[in-house]
């Protein structure tokens, strides 16, 4: 279908690239109950150029359509999940960035 964009995980991406796909993380103390949310919401998430945070509207839609009550202590916790991720992925790419500006420069 024209214009049709097709959306990988990234650990689909890793492995498409023959890079190391990291284990996924037990949950944290604490954040066993929530931890299912956060990776369901991330996943509809949706991102441009970047990592998009997860909205109001996702978790509500989230709340609404799966029939799981997200009390306000488990959105403060979702947020700060999110906020956790999205800079991680910053930090990677920033990591990533520079060794490819490395890379190249080496090359010439």
């Amino acid at each position: 279908m024209r214009g049709e964009r097709f959306k990988l995980t990234f650990a689909e991406w890793l492995e498409h690239y023959e890079q190391e796909v990291p284990k996924c993380p037990a949950p944290p103390p604490g954040v066993d109950h929530i931890w299912p949310y956060w990776n369901r919401i991330r996943a509809r998430t949706g991102s441009g150029e970047g990592v998009s945070p997860i909205t109001f509207e996702g978790i509500d839609a989230f709340s609404r359509l799966t029939g799981e009550v997200v009390t306000q202590s488990d959105i403060v916790m979702l947020e700060a999940m999110d906020n956790a991720f999205i800079s991680q992925v910053s930090i990677e790419r920033a990591e990533q960035s520079e060794r490819q500006r490395q890379e190249s420069e080496a090359r010439q």
